[in-house]
């Protein structure tokens, strides 16, 4: 008897969906509201390793709402909710199903005071643990996120503008018990005033974070937590010769508290302060030249490194030098030479003198670029640039470095075809004089084979390189597809390797710009990871529409502490056919992804849906 009452309150929704009929804006007044929505009623499953089974028969759908008072630069509230969404039924990319709002309100648009608020939650929704250059693990958990923000512009009066960020996510890697938590609040204040010639800037900002890292990774875990505080002031005037002079001041603090959550039980607690002082003159004595002179100093050159990484996500450095003065100071110049259209020069040169443990660090930097674009109709379409510059310290030269791209592009036989490739050298000036290289490529070709035949391929990577330790960075991607009417198929891959650090979102690359022994070992994690997929799509009597795909990424990390393999598939089907004002659908999906590492390494989750779903306007 109960299993026949869902099935006939099941029947009277999709009656329901068939005759509700569509309906136009309501307008009460000077209220406005639109509102269309998505319903959905259906079958649908789900069972695996660690999620109960289940069946029933229920609702699910998205909603759009817009709504103004008087007019929308007044008052306007935008709306949108979403339930019991999965991939098996919808276009949400959510494993599991899905629920959760999306809002936002703006007040006084059109006015000297506007102002926004803004609300967002997920529920069981799907996210990456990423991992650089290629697809992460697979996560599932809850997003929060509250913005508020106003702003005040009356002519003749300083402008004044504030927004409040927060956000929070709680969610945990499929396969794992371990929670991946994170939570981040900015604040930021701005402001501008113009007396006197001078166009006055200036700004605060304050973030604050809080994470908790698994420790499937690196086989401790980790949490944090820290802030940073951050006040700019900068001035600007014109200058003669058509010219500008411009001066600032920046003052950055943090703190930051870092635990090991298993493992050794490291503890470590920082936090430092910088200031910064940077004077740029710009002037134009001819059409076609331009000369420009800087200066930066800076009294703690110590905390800007600790403050680097704190905000790429990992834990200051383990500085290795013995206390004393930590204070930088640059000087340079640059020239720009407009000599045809095509071509341009530029020079400089550079003198940084750094004071770091009781030692004095100086370098000079001497650079020389040539820019000049080529175009050919016997070519087609190619640019490129080529520039060099020397280097040199107080022990002498220390060699040239490189700089160069090219882009082509060009229609050959029915062939649309481009390229670009660039190369840098370049040279880390923090403690004295460390160079590296990265270079990047990529390339293109689409050509239509037939009426109504199209093939479409592509093929990229990158490749930065860390002078002062050997390392090295790598990732490459390729793709290739094919469509012909109503059918496509495409197929993907891609893998990278290198240096990370972890974070409570995952890895993140480790910043290029550290000297030599800035980070201790425990903080790298070495990665290498693949990933390809494939998938399909078929149109049919001109409305039936099937779309199937299949996905595989494989990774590797090792640290000091542990070492770790993840496998991760996904495979996909859609059916969508539409009859009337409805739309049959029906979907399946199978996940797996295993870890290494934890007690119950492997996690599969399938799910799989039947039912209808109609798209109408209700105001």
């Amino acid at each position: 008897m109960k299993y026949n009452s869902k099935f006939a309150w099941f029947v009277i929704a999709g009656v329901i969906l068939w005759t509700l009929p569509l309906s136009a804006q309501l307008e009460l007044g000077q209220y406005r509201l639109n509102m269309n929505a998505n319903l959905y009623t259906g079958y649908n499953g789900s069972f695996g390793s660690n999620i109960p089974s289940g069946h029933n028969l229920g609702l699910g759908g998205e909603s759009n709402i817009f709504s103004s008072y008087f007019n929308p630069n007044f008052l306007s509230f935008t709306a949108h909710p979403y339930y019991n969404r999965s991939q098996s039924n919808s276009a949400f990319q959510s494993i599991d199903n899905s629920s959760g709002i999306d809002t936002s309100v703006t007040i006084f648009g059109g006015s000297h005071f506007p102002g926004f608020a803004s609300f967002s939650k997920s529920t069981n929704g799907t996210s990456q643990y990423g991992i650089p250059g290629t697809t992460g693990l697979v996560s599932h958990g809850n997003q929060n996120e509250i913005g508020v923000g106003w702003s005040a512009y009356v002519q003749g009066y300083p402008s004044l503008s504030a927004v409040f960020t927060t956000n929070s996510d709680n969610s945990t890697v499929y396969g794992t018990t371990e929670s991946n938590k994170s939570s981040t609040s900015n604040f930021t204040l701005q402001s501008s005033y113009r007396i006197a010639g001078f166009q006055l800037l200036g700004g605060y900002l304050h973030v604050a974070n809080d994470m908790t890292a698994p420790s499937f990774i690196d086989g401790n875990g980790q949490h944090s937590n820290g802030s940073t505080n951050s006040y700019q002031v900068t001035a600007t005037h014109s200058f003669p010769l058509s010219g500008s002079f411009s001066a600032g001041f920046t003052r950055t603090s943090y703190d930051y508290n870092f635990v090991t959550t298993s493992g050794n039980n490291a503890t470590t607690t920082s936090g430092s302060s910088a200031d910064t002082l940077t004077a740029l003159l710009a002037i134009h004595p001819i059409g076609k030249v331009g000369i420009a002179f800087n200066a930066t100093y800076s009294d703690n050159l110590a905390g800007s490194i600790g403050q680097a990484l704190v905000t790429a996500g990992g834990a200051p450095p383990q500085y290795a030098y013995g206390g004393g003065s930590t204070h930088s100071f640059l000087v340079g110049s640059n020239a720009y030479i407009g000599v045809l259209p095509s071509l341009s020069l530029t020079f400089g040169v550079t003198h940084l003198q750094q004071y770091f443990g009781g030692s004095s660090y100086g370098s000079t930097q001497v650079t020389a670029n040539a820019n000049f674009n080529y175009a050919r109709p016997l070519l087609g379409v190619l640019t490129f640039s080529l520039g060099m510059h020397d280097n040199a310290n107080q022990d002498g030269n220390t060699g040239l470095g490189l700089n160069s791209s090219v882009n082509f592009s060009r229609k050959i036989r029915g062939f649309d075809l481009s390229a670009s490739f660039m190369y840098s050298q370049y040279v880390q000036t923090i403690l004295g004089v460390n160079t590296g290289s990265s270079y990047s490529y990529s390339a293109s070709a689409q050509h239509k084979i037939k009426s109504r035949l199209y093939w479409t391929s592509s093929f990229g990577g990158g490749h930065s390189g860390f002078g002062m330790n050997g390392a090295s960075n790598h990732s490459e991607r390729f793709s290739n597809s094919v469509s012909y009417r109503g059918y496509a198929a495409n197929v993907f891959y891609s893998q990278s390797a290198g240096l990370s650090l972890l974070t409570a979102t995952g890895l993140v690359s480790v910043p290029t710009n550290l000297p030599p022994g800035m980070l201790p070992p425990e903080a790298i994690a070495l990665f290498d990871a693949r990933s390809l997929g494939v998938g399909l799509s078929a149109t049919i009597l001109r409305s039936l529409t099937i779309t199937a795909s299949y996905s595989n990424g494989r990774s590797s990390t090792q640290s000091p502490q542990a070492n770790t393999k993840s496998n991760t598939e996904m495979s996909t089907a859609l059916l969508r056919y539409p009859v009337r004002k409805l739309y049959i659908t029906a979907g399946y999906t199978r996940f797996r992804q295993g870890i290494s590492t934890v007690t119950n390494p492997t996690g599969v989750v399938s799910s799989y849906s039947f039912g209808i779903s109609r798209w109408f306007n209700v105001f």
